[in-house]
């Protein structure tokens, strides 16, 4: 039993390429569940013996619903448990009961953060690039969703089997919550943006048309940094209209 070895780094690529499949099985009374005990399925052979391994599995088989980008985290963080449980060793929660009461929680954060705040920044940011002419603005939408996605799924597992139980810490640390508020505000900004390019839209050449998108990048990124510093949101807003009517101003009219 004490020679049980930990999950290698390819274990965990693969239990992040299941987790892909999570939702095949979806219903209306597990939810994930029958994809979440899959998930579980190919570590929990390698712990435990067939002859004791249909009980583990069926503790697995209830009611499981959370993030689909954050669940890789917590399977990998429920077989760190699971095997210091097979190694007798102590362990602060039985390995089920912590994924029935993490699983809230990230979905939460998990959800305030991709849906609510990185989703809709990413499709403004596409229209935007729409706007201008650009032919590419779709795959930009996929490029910037799915890149912090790809992180997160890569990342995430080997947090949650390092770290075990104190990887819920890691959302509090990170202020996940809070990142997602700054986004929906950015969001806000940026279709004001989006608003004002679509108005003033005029045939430009390409020069012209990547100095107008590299400054438009550049006042996300601005108006990113002062949010995150705790500037009010109306201040914000206020200096923006300052600086179109200044650009109106300048460049548009006179």
């Amino acid at each position: 039993m004490a020679t049980l070895r930990t999950m290698s780094k390819r274990s965990l690529f693969r239990l992040t390429l299941r987790s892909l499949l999570l939702q095949c099985s979806w219903n209306f009374k597990q939810l994930q569940g029958l994809g979440w005990a899959w998930l579980l399925i190919p570590e929990l052979r390698r712990l435990y013996a067939p002859t004791s391994l249909r009980p583990i599995v069926q503790r697995y088989l209830g009611y499981f619903n959370s993030n689909i980008f954050l669940v890789p985290t917590i399977a990998a963080a429920v077989l760190s448990l699971e095997r210091q449980q097979r190694l007798e060793q102590p362990v602060s929660i039985a390995s089920h009961a912590f994924s029935e009461a993490v699983m809230a929680p990230f979905a939460a954060a998990g959800d305030a953060f991709f849906w609510g705040g990185l989703r809709p920044l990413c499709c403004t940011l596409a229209v935007a690039g729409g706007a201008l002419g650009y032919w590419w603005s779709p795959l930009l939408f996929l490029a910037l969703f799915n890149l912090p996605v790809f992180i997160v799924r890569l990342i995430g597992p080997w947090l949650g089997y390092s770290r075990g139980v104190e990887v819920v810490l890691l959302l509090q640390r990170w202020h996940i919550a809070d990142i997602a508020i700054v986004l929906k505000r950015l969001t806000v900004v940026c279709l004001g943006g989006v608003a004002a390019i679509i108005i003033h839209h005029d045939p430009m050449d390409f020069s012209a048309s990547y100095l107008t998108a590299a400054g438009v990048l550049l006042t996300i990124v601005s108006v990113m940094i002062v949010l995150r510093k705790g500037l009010p949101l109306v201040v914000v807003l206020v200096g923006l209209c300052g600086l179109v009517v200044s650009i109106e101003y300048a460049f548009f009219t006179g």
